[in-house]
């Protein structure tokens, strides 16, 4: 990696820098220098082609998903996978929760909707599913949504911790067991405790 910032990174492969548009906390997961590999897409214009990176092939394949949208071109795409990740974004659609798909940067209300409408059956392939023992996964992701908020509040990024949550739940299996306070700090635990530097 020959240069970061927020929502962009820039590879070096045999000498050519090559420009990656990423989802905002990307960058943050690696340090100058280091060897990196990127999921890349390119869009390409009348004028110009873009590259866009991504960590995983979830990733990749919901911009893709997203691209195909009305209204719904790369910055925004990638604005959704910033505000909530890819596991979090598929909760949202199957919830039917424009707030929260909103809360990605230049998506308003009646592209929330048309995003939740056009991926739905995309978004329930991905959802987290049901849990055994009586756990239904719209309590999981209740409470997955207030304990994601808190981390992101003390200051771990989205997904790590949602990665951590997943970890988590798989040990927390009884409905009782669901609550947000207990679920958090064995998010920490399994988080190392505190968030990394940017």
């Amino acid at each position: 990696m020959q240069k970061k910032k927020p929502g962009v990174i820039v590879l070096n492969v045999n000498g050519v820098g090559y420009v990656l548009n990423c989802p905002a906390d990307l960058a943050r997961r690696f340090e100058v220098g280091d060897d990196a590999a990127f999921h890349v897409e390119m869009k390409t214009t009348e004028n110009s082609s873009i590259l866009y990176g991504f960590e995983t092939e979830q990733d990749q394949e919901l911009f893709v998903q997203l691209n195909k949208v009305q209204a719904v071109g790369g910055k925004s795409a990638l604005s959704v996978l910033s505000a909530l990740g890819f596991v979090g974004f598929c909760n949202a659609v199957v919830d039917n929760d424009e707030g929260l798909v909103c809360q990605a940067e230049g998506v308003g209300k009646k592209t929330a909707a048309r995003i939740i409408a056009d991926l739905k059956s995309f978004a329930e392939e991905h959802a987290q599913p049901a849990l055994p023992n009586g756990v239904d996964a719209a309590r999981v992701r209740g409470v997955e949504k207030a304990v994601v908020a808190a981390l992101t509040q003390m200051g771990f990024n989205k997904k790590d911790s949602e990665t951590a949550f997943g970890a988590v739940v798989e040990n927390h299996m009884a409905q009782d067991d669901l609550v947000a306070g207990s679920m958090v700090k064995s998010c920490l635990r399994e988080l190392g405790g505190q968030p990394s530097a940017s």
